[in-house]
C-alpha cells in the first residue's frame, strides 16, 4: 500500500478521494488502485466459489471513490455496486471453467468489467453509453495465475477498477465503442476461452442474482484451502504436541494443489497460496489469523518441517468445498478429520455475527476506535450518502509515505559499466571494475543479489569474463579486441560454450557456476551464469512440487514455478550495460520519427479530456496534441495518436507503444535522443526475440499490444537505470497486462488499446523501481504470458545471444542516423508539436 499511495501522490492529478485507512488524497485513478489492492492484499475478501472471483475488490474499489466525488446517495452507490458484482459474475460464469484452469486471473478479467459497469451506473450512463463501457473495458482486461504470490495478484483487481472507471469515462465523453464485444468473432471469448456460455450472460437477468452466491472467508488465504484448513484447526486439539507429527495426508480437490501447491513459501504472500502452510499453520497454532501469515511465523522452523511433511491426494470426484485430513503421529496413531463442507461455503455460510466478528477484527487493526463509528456508516442510509462512511475511515492525521531511498533499490548507476577495451578486468581476489562481460548483477549461490558486484576470492578470472581475441561467441561472429565480451557465458581458455551444461561443482574452477545451475544462452548483460538456474539445489519430489531449498540462481523460481526457467530476469538484462549497435539505434531514431509525426484520430480528444480532468498533469509534452501532462497520461496519449484511424505504423511490430513509453519517460527524464532511441532499440529487441518465439499472430489478441508491452517496459526501465533484478518486476507486471484484440487494432478502440499500453509498461517501470514484485516467470512460466497466448512455446531462443545478437536489426539498414543523439529528447518531438 504504501508504494501504490506513494505512487498515486507522485503521478496521479487533482487529489480528491482520501485512501481508507490512511488518509492520503489521491486523483480517483490512483485511489482506484490503492483500494483495490487494500481490498484483495490479504485474500480476506469475498469469493464466488464456483468462478473463484472476489467481485467486491474491484468493484469497491470503483465506487467508492467515484460515489465520493459524485455525492452520490447510498441507495445509488450500493446499486451500482451490486450491479457491478452481478455483471463479473455473470461474465464469469460464461467463461469458467475453462479460462480459470487456462492461468488467467478471473478477478482480474472480469472484473474491470464489473468496474465499468459499476461506473456507468453511477454516472447514469444511457443503453449505449453502458455498452460502450463494457467494450472498452473489455479491451483491458488483465490478471494471470502466475502472478500468486507476489504484490501483482493484488494489483490486478485495483488495476481492473482503475481501467474499467477509465472505460465509462470514455463512453461518457463519446468514445466510439464496439458492439457485442464479447460474442463477436475476434472478441472477448476468443481471446480468453476455448469454451464460452455466452447463455450465462443475460439467463434470468433481473429475476435471479449470482451474486447471492457469493461467499465471505473465515481465513485469509485461497479458498480452496479452506475445507482442509477446517480439518486442520479441529485436529489440533487432539495433537498433544505438533511436534510428534510424522506425516500429513490431504485427501482434496485437484485444484487445491493446481492452485496451492507451493510447499515452501519464502514470505507471507507466497504463503497465502500453499495449502501445506496453511494447514501445518492449522495445526500448530490451532487457528489460521493474519498472524498466521507474518513473514516471521512463515519462516519459523516448526512451520517448515510441518510443510515438509504434507503430501496431497486428490480426487476430481472431491467437491471444492471438502476435503479429509489425516496426521499420522510418531507413535502410529492416525487422526482423520473430515469436512464435508468449508465454513463460509453457501452450505455453510458464516452467520451475521461472525461477519461482524471479522469486521471488527480488521477495523481495529487499522484504526482502533472506531469500529462502532465505521460499522454504523456502512448502513448508507443518510442522506449525505458515503460522507459519514469516507469521514469515519479516514484518520484524523494523515502521514504522506516517506520518498522511497532509491539507493537501497539496486540500479544499474551502482554497477560497473562495461569497458570493451579491457578484456581482462577481473581480479583474482575482489571487486572487478569494468569487467568486461558483467555489466549487471551478480547472483550469489544463495540467490541473493550482490547489489555491489563483488566477487569472492578467485570468483571471476580473466577467462570468465570474455574469450581471448578471435575466438568464436555463442551464437556466432567472433571476439575482436573485447567485442562480444558482453556474454555471460564461462569460456574455457577461449573454447565455445554456447550451450554448456554445468554439473554439480563444474565451472567452480573459474568461480562462475553455482552447484546444479545450468546456463545455456550467451546472456549479455547478466552477471551470473547461474541467472537460469533450472535445478534448485534441494532438488524436486513429490510430483515437481519443491522440497529442497530453493533455487541456486536466485532466478526466483519457487515450487509452484514446476520448472519455469526464469526467462523474465533474462530479458531485464538489457536494464543497463549492453551497447546498443549503431545500426540498432539509427532504426529506433527513425520509429521515434513517425510515432512523433503521426495525425491523432478524433478519438484522442476524449482520452486527453479525461487527461485534463481527471488525470494528472506535468511537463511531457505529447506529439500532436497542445498541453503537457504527466508522464503516464504521455505515454497513453502518444500511444493512441500514433495508432489512430489512419496511423502510419504497422501494428504488429509493437513500435508505437515503445516508443510512446521510452519518449514519455524520456521527456519527463531530460534524456537525449540517443539515449531514448537505445532505449527503443532494447524494446524492439525483447519484442522481436519474443515474436521469433511465440509468433507474431496471437490468436485474437493484437501482438503490438499484448507483447509490445513487453518491450514498452524494457525501454521506460532502461531509461529509468533500473537494476535487471528490478526491471524484471517491470516486465512481470507489464506481462500480466496483456491486453488489446486484434481485431480492433486499426479502429478508434485500437488506439485506446495502443495508448494503454505503453501508459501501462510504464506505470510498471515506475512501480517496480519504487519496489513493487511481479512473479519472476511472468512470461514463461506454466501461467505465464507464453502459456496463455501461445500454448506450447518453447523460449529458449528469447535468450540466445542475448547482448552479442540483435535479432531486430535489418541487415540493409545504414548504421547513422541524420539527427543528433546528444540532443535532448524535448526538442526533437518539438517538431509535431502544434503552433501556439
Amino acid at each position: 500500500m504504501d508504494i501504490a499511495v506513494a505512487h498515486g501522490l507522485e503521478h496521479g492529478g487533482q487529489p480528491v478521494v482520501s485512501v481508507p485507512g490512511r488518509g492520503e488524497r489521491l486523483d480517483v485513478f490512483g485511489a482506484a488502485l490503492a483500494i483495490g489492492i487494500a481490498a484483495h492484499l490479504d485474500d480476506f475478501d469475498d469469493t464466488h466459489l464456483a468462478t473463484v472471483i472476489h467481485p467486491g475488490a474491484a468493484t469497491l474499489a470503483t465506487v467508492l471513490p467515484l460515489g465520493a466525488t459524485l455525492g452520490a446517495s447510498g441507495e445509488r452507490v450500493l446499486r451500482a455496486f451490486a450491479v457491478g458484482c452481478e455483471a463479473q459474475l455473470r461474465l464469469g460464469n460464461a467463461i469458467s471453467p475453462e479460462h480459470y484452469d487456462a492461468g488467467w486471473h478471473i478477478t482480474g478479467t472480469c472484473g474491470v468489467v464489473g468496474a465499468a459497469v459499476a461506473a456507468a451506473v453511477l454516472r447514469e450512463l444511457d443503453a449505449t453509453g453502458l455498452e460502450t463501457a463494457v467494450a472498452l473495458a473489455a479491451t483491458q482486461t488483465l490478471g494471470q495465475r502466475e502472478a500468486f504470490g507476489s504484490m501483482t495478484k493484488p494489483f490486478h483487481p485495483g488495476q481492473a477498477a482503475a481501467n474499467g472507471l477509465l472505460a465509462a469515462l470514455l463512453a461518457e465523453r463519446g468514445f466510439p465503442g464496439v458492439p457485442q464485444i464479447f460474442e463477436r468473432p475476434g472478441g472477448f471469448f476468443a481471446a480468453l476461452t476455448t469454451q464460452a456460455h455466452p447463455e450465462q450472460l443475460l439467463d434470468g437477468l433481473g429475476e435471479r442474482w449470482e451474486l447471492e452466491k457469493n461467499t465471505f472467508k473465515p481465513y485469509p488465504c485461497g479458498i480452496v484451502s479452506h475445507p482442509l484448513i477446517d480439518a486442520a484447526v479441529a485436529a489440533a486439539v487432539r495433537i498433544p504436541n505438533p511436534q510428534r507429527v510424522q506425516r500429513i495426508t490431504a485427501h482434496c480437490h485437484p485444484l487445491v494443489v493446481d492452485l496451492m501447491g507451493r510447499i515452501q513459501p519464502a514470505d507471507g504472500l507466497q504463503a497465502r497460496f500453499s495449502a501445506a502452510h496453511t494447514i501445518a499453520a492449522a495445526l500448530a497454532d490451532g487457528e489460521l489469523t493474519l498472524r498466521q501469515f507474518r513473514d516471521e511465523r512463515v519462516t519459523a522452523d516448526d512451520l517448515r518441517r510441518l510443510r515438509a511433511a504434507v503430501r496431497f491426494e486428490t480426487d476430481p470426484e472431491i467437491r471444492r468445498d471438502e476435503a479429509r485430513l489425516t496426521v499420522h503421529l510418531d507413535n502410529g496413531t492416525e487422526i482423520t478429520e473430515y469436512v464435508e463442507h468449508a465454513r463460509g461455503s453457501l452450505a455453510r455460510p458464516l452467520t451475521d455475527a461472525e461477519l461482524t466478528a471479522k469486521a471488527r477484527n480488521l477495523i481495529e487493526d487499522v484504526l482502533p476506535g472506531r469500529t462502532d463509528r465505521i460499522i454504523a456508516a456502512t448502513a448508507l442510509d443518510t442522506p449525505d450518502g458515503l460522507t459519514p462512511l469516507i469521514n469515519a475511515i479516514t484518520p484524523e492525521t494523515t502521514t504522506v509515505p516517506a520518498e522511497f531511498d532509491t539507493e537501497a533499490i539496486p540500479s544499474s548507476e551502482a554497477i560497473p559499466a562495461v569497458d570493451e577495451s579491457n578484456a581482462a578486468a577481473v581480479s583474482d581476489d575482489g571487486p572487478y571494475t569494468a569487467a568486461a562481460g558483467f555489466s549487471t548483477a551478480v547472483v550469489s549461490d544463495d540467490g541473493s543479489n550482490v547489489a555491489t558486484a563483488v566477487f569472492d576470492s578467485g570468483a571471476g578470472s580473466a577467462a570468465v569474463a570474455s574469450p581471448p581475441d578471435g575466438a568464436s561467441v555463442p551464437g556466432g561472429g567472433t571476439n575482436t579486441a573485447g567485442a562480444g565480451s558482453g556474454s555471460a557465458v564461462a569460456f574455457d581458455e577461449g573454447s565455445e560454450v554456447a550451450t554448456a551444461e554445468f554439473g554439480v561443482g563444474a565451472g567452480a574452477e573459474h568461480g562462475a557456476v553455482t552447484a546444479a545451475a545450468r546456463s545455456d544462452v550467451a546472456f549479455g548483460s547478466a552477471g551470473a551464469l547461474a541467472a537460469e538456474a533450472r535445478v534448485d539445489a534441494g532438488g524436486r519430489s513429490d510430483g515437481g512440487y519443491e522440497s529442497g531449498s530453493g533455487h541456486a540462481a536466485g532466478a526466483g523460481a519457487d515450487s509452484s514455478d514446476h520448472g519455469a526457467t526464469g526467462t523474465t530476469s533474462l530479458l531485464a538484462g538489457f536494464a543497463a550495460g549492453v551497447r546498443v549497435p549503431d545500426v540498432a539505434t539509427a532504426e529506433a531514431v527513425r520509429a521515434i520519427e513517425v510515432v512523433i509525426a503521426a495525425t491523432p484520430g478524433p478519438e484522442v480528444a476524449a482520452i486527453a479530456e479525461v487527461a485534463a480532468v481527471e488525470g494528472d498533469s506535468g511537463k511531457v509534452g505529447v506529439p500532436g496534441r497542445a498541453g503537457r501532462f504527466g508522464v503516464l497520461w504521455a505515454a497513453v496519449l502518444t500511444g493512441a495518436a500514433a495508432c489512430g484511424v489512419g496511423g502510419e505504423v504497422a501494428h504488429s511490430t509493437g513500435d508505437v507503444v515503445i516508443v510512446a513509453a521510452a519518449l514519455a519517460v524520456g521527456s519527463a527524464g531530460s534524456h537525449t535522443l540517443g539515449a531514448v532511441a537505445e532505449a527503443v532499440a532494447v524494446g524492439r529487441e525483447v519484442v522481436r526475440r519474443m515474436h521469433i518465439a511465440i509468433g507474431v499472430h496471437l490468436g485474437a489478441f493484437d501482438s503490438a499490444t499484448a507483447i509490445g508491452r513487453l518491450g514498452a517496459a524494457a525501454a521506460a526501465g532502461r531509461l529509468l537505470g533500473l537494476h535487471p533484478t528490478v526491471l524484471a518486476h517491470a516486465l512481470g507486471m507489464a506481462a500480466t497486462q496483456a491486453a488489446g484484440f486484434a481485431v480492433l487494432a486499426e479502429t478508434p478502440v485500437g488506439a485506446l488499446q495502443s495508448g494503454k499500453a505503453a501508459g501501462d509498461a510504464v506505470q510498471a517501470a515506475y512501480l517496480a523501481r519504487a519496489g513493487f514484485t511481479a512473479a519472476p516467470t511472468a512470461i514463461e512460466g506454466r501461467r505465464g504470458l507464453a502459456a496463455l497466448l501461445a500454448p506450447g512455446t518453447a523460449l529458449d531462443g528469447v535468450t540466445t545471444g542475448l547482448g552479442v545478437i540483435w535479432r531486430s536489426v535489418s541487415q540493409d539498414t545504414a548504421a547513422t542516423s541524420p539527427w543528433d543523439l546528444d540532443r535532448p529528447i524535448e526538442e526533437f518531438s518539438k517538431i509535431s508539436q502544434p503552433k501556439g
